[in-house]
């Protein structure tokens, strides 16, 4: 009796926001020395503080508590001190990136860092006595070290390239770095330096390629990297002298996150197979490269175990949100550290993006993730969106996407196209639209609704567009400059006007501008390129959201366009959420933000 009156409210394969806003986020992690406990970040709303587990399994251990920790990503983890008592890690909560430290197993955090830089990137020293670490103190980015014992500070790179991702030789005697020497931002090389500073060498020198990521073997007679100099970035192995430099890795997908095991005979990786980011290993004497687990997501931040026979890794997929598990070297099997996943959204139905490629305006095949509705029926048609990345210099992965599956649910058609410029897919497609942002890849964009045109199941008037960061940018773009494509867009975050914006924005966005050019030179570029000069043109319905706190992509972006919008009498809604970044973070905000994009959609497409 009581299962047909339960009947209707025991459907659990759909998903909500309110799920979708209170899931915690497990970040970048790192293994202890002595390899008994696995610290990682999680991220609960606007909060992100260092947790610890047992590498056996076991009940977490909340380290810091502070607001706002390592708001920075971190791709080698919170840093072990050798001894495996403290935890170095980043925090903001004083409204600085400073350095901070914790005893690892809880207790008082120390600030290290009391200075008004952006301090990040705590590595370590072999001994326990020393921190390095990258600071803009100077106005461009350096390497610095900090005596844990009176906290004085030494510098160990000073002149006028920005200098990052301190790795120091296991005698402790040299760091390696990585040094942008080009005039774009993709065009490292790496350099290594003595530990108390002095004269650099570039063991990687090579003017027309990106080589980074450094990290030394267990002996410190070889340094792997990343170089993309071959076409598709993958790794490479050289003596600290700069001498022997050997290709490890070949093919066409890009390689990342290079880690040596720690008898120095393989190094793992992550390879990029059409955003499928696979964990492989290779030999470091023969370059034999094989698959260590054949599930399919996003596998990231791999650390090896002290005994070689695992390898911990963060794993995610299009069904499931950023987990930990280690994995077997010898025969792949999974073992999960974290249950981040409640039940609830266990137990909803996800959607396997399909992967389609389609042609340009120029010929240039594009790769996207097609997302349709389940279970659909036959004949029946329905509404769509193109969902452009952020970047652009980024991609679109085999990745959790919870708001994306919250909108398939419900009877959305999805199409992320990964357009030129974004990365995955080898120097020459991510070097694509450079000196051309909002040119090529905006007809990228169009295209992606063109295709989806021509699909039996989509309604070919009611396309809409949106997205975040560099997403908003491309939508306003195609809502302005292309007003026929969509029937309606939303823009989060988007840069509106990229003549304002050289002088808003702060200085890694300032840096990343480098792609696109200089506004001393190509002015006119800067002003074509700017959607809020075309509102004239925009017919479509435009949903603008905004954190107020924006450094990125200043809330002025924002303001600046209602303005305009208001003289023009376009139709648009436009909120603003004090206190919000560069993306949302925060519970409220989350809540509010899908339940407009939700109901914007619904009234109007």
């Amino acid at each position: 009796m009581k299962e047909n009156i339960y009947k209707r409210y025991l459907d659990s394969s759909k998903i909500t926001i309110q799920q979708i806003a209170s899931l915690e986020n497990v970040r970048e992690v790192s293994i202890s020395p002595d390899g008994s406990r696995v610290a990682y970040f999680l991220e609960k709303f606007e909060l992100t503080n260092v947790w610890n587990i047992p590498i056996k399994g076991g009940v977490p251990t909340q380290v810091t508590f502070g607001s706002t920790t390592n708001g920075l990503s971190e791709p080698e983890g919170p840093a072990w001190s050798p001894d495996g008592q403290m935890i170095a890690f980043v925090s903001d909560r004083n409204g600085n990136n400073d350095i901070w430290i914790a005893p690892s197993g809880g207790g008082a955090e120390h600030k290290v860092t009391s200075n008004k830089a952006n301090n990040r990137q705590p590595r370590w020293s072999p001994d326990g006595n020393r921190i390095a670490f990258t600071s803009d103190m100077s106005e461009t980015d350096d390497i610095y070290t900090i005596s844990i014992e009176d906290g004085s500070i030494a510098s160990v790179t000073r002149d006028s390239y920005d200098n990052e991702d301190p790795k120091w030789s296991p005698d402790g005697g040299r760091i390696a770095y990585s040094s942008r020497r080009g005039n774009y931002y993709y065009n490292h090389d790496v350099l290594v330096v003595p530990s108390g500073g002095g004269d650099p060498t570039n063991i990687t020198d090579s003017p027309d390629s990106n080589d980074f990521s450094p990290q030394w073997s267990p002996d410190g007679s070889r340094i792997a990297f990343v170089s993309d100099r071959m076409g598709c970035e993958n790794i490479w192995l050289v003596s600290p002298d700069g001498a022997d430099l050997k290709q490890l890795t070949t093919g066409e997908s890009d390689k990342q996150s290079p880690r040596w095991s720690p008898d120095g005979g393989m190094i793992a990786y992550i390879d990029n197979v059409e955003g499928d980011l696979q964990l492989c290993a290779v030999p470091s004497s023969d370059g034999r490269p094989r698959v260590l687990i054949g599930v399919k997501g996003v596998h990231n931040h791999p650390a090896w175990s002290p005994d070689g026979r695992h390898i911990l890794v963060s794993h995610s997929s299009p069904s499931s949100c950023p987990e930990l598990f280690l994995i077997s070297v010898e025969d792949g099997k999974m073992t999960p550290l974290t249950q981040i996943m409640p039940p609830s959204l266990r137990k909803a139905s996800y959607v396997a993006p399909e992967k389609i490629r389609y042609r340009s305006f120029d010929g240039l095949e594009i790769l996207g993730f097609l997302f349709a509705p389940p279970g659909r029926e036959m004949g029946k048609r329905y509404p769509a969106l193109v969902y452009p990345h952020g970047g652009p210099t980024a991609q679109y992965t085999d990745g959790w996407d919870p708001f994306a599956q919250y909108l398939v649910q419900r009877g959305y058609v999805i199409l992320s196209p990964n357009f030129r410029g974004g990365t995955g897919q080898g120097k020459r497609f991510r070097d694509a639209n450079d000196g051309d942002w909002g040119g090529g890849d905006l007809q990228d964009i169009v295209h992606a609704a063109k295709y989806l045109r021509t699909l039996e199941y989509v309604i070919p008037d009611r396309i809409g567009v949106w997205g975040g960061s560099y997403g908003g940018y491309m939508t306003l773009l195609a809502l302005t400059k292309e007003p026929g494509a969509f029937k309606v867009g939303i823009d989060l975050y988007g840069v509106t006007n990229r003549v304002s914006d050289w002088d808003q924005t702060d200085r890694v966005g300032r840096i990343n501008f480098l792609d696109f050019g200089d506004i001393k030179h190509c002015y006119e570029l800067f002003r074509d390129r700017s959607p809020i000069n075309f509102v004239n043109e925009m017919s479509a319905p435009l949903l603008i959201l905004h954190g107020e706190e924006d450094p990125r992509v200043p809330f002025a972006q924002s303001t600046e366009l209602v303005e305009v919008l208001k003289e023009k009498r376009k139709f648009h809604e436009f909120v603003a959420y004090p206190g919000e970044k560069h993306g949302f973070r925060r519970y409220r905000t989350i809540l509010d933000a899908y339940d407009r994009i939700e109901k914007f959609l619904a009234k109007w497409l």
